[in-house]
Parts: C-alpha cells; structure tokens; sequence
C-alpha cells in the first residue's frame, strides 16, 4: 500500500499502471493532497466570458452549486477583465490508501468537473463551434 504523502502525488499521477484520467477534460485540473489527507481538486473552465456576462455567471454558478454537490463553482475576473469560473471539491482519504483507490477518488472528482462543464456549455453557448 502506498503512503498518503504530498510528496507521492507525482508518482501516483504517473503510476505505473497508466494515467490516472483517461478521459479529455474540458477544464485545467490541479490536484492537492494536504498532510492531514484532505484532497483539493481545483479547476477552471476552458472557455472566458466578455465581462457583460458576469451576473449571468454568478446566476450560473448559484444554480449549479444548489443543485450538484459539487465541484463549488464561482466567477473570477481577471486582470484583462475576462470572466473565468472556477471550481473546488474537497475529499478526504485515508493514510495507506494506495494508488488505485486514489486513481479511483480522483476520476470520480474529475467526472464531477466534466458534469459542471457541460452544465456551463449549455448556459453559455460557444457560438463558434460547428453547428452552433
């Protein structure tokens, strides 16, 4: 059993046993594991909005975190004034856990994320994708 470490966390995401997602993501992931066990995944969309859109994000991201239990969804402005959503879960694990029960808690993180991103395609068309 591997030992829950932050300084395992680099081996784990490239263990041997192939990557950890095997999924594309829709958002960039940053995976934490802190010394009491606490796993923050944090995340942002990969698409902006003009900042005209900014009550409509925060009205998005109201709904979305009354009604899915995660990842908390929040806008942030950036210094060019672009609207960025980001995203936090928080999960606990225990010492000794070992590679593929954390694989496991992380996929199952990165599905949340991949849920909150279809939940913002939808809310914000991308009205350059083909189709659209």
């Amino acid at each position: 059993m591997a030992q829950l470490r932050a300084d395992r966390i680099p081996h784990v995401l490239t263990a041997q046993t192939g990557p950890i997602l095997a999924v594309p993501l829709p958002a960039i992931l940053n995976y934490t594991i802190s010394e009491g066990g606490g796993l923050t995944v944090t995340g942002q969309w990969n698409r902006t909005l003009h900042t005209s859109h900014i009550s409509a994000a925060r009205s998005a991201c109201a709904e979305y975190n009354r009604t899915h239990a995660g990842p908390a969804l929040h806008p942030q402005m950036d210094d060019s004034g672009a609207v960025n959503i980001v995203g936090s879960a928080l999960g606990w694990t225990v010492e000794g856990v070992d590679d593929d029960q954390l694989r496991a808690c992380i996929h199952d993180t990165a599905n949340q994320f991949i849920d909150a991103s279809n939940f913002l395609d939808a809310q914000f068309p991308d009205n350059w994708k083909e189709g659209a």
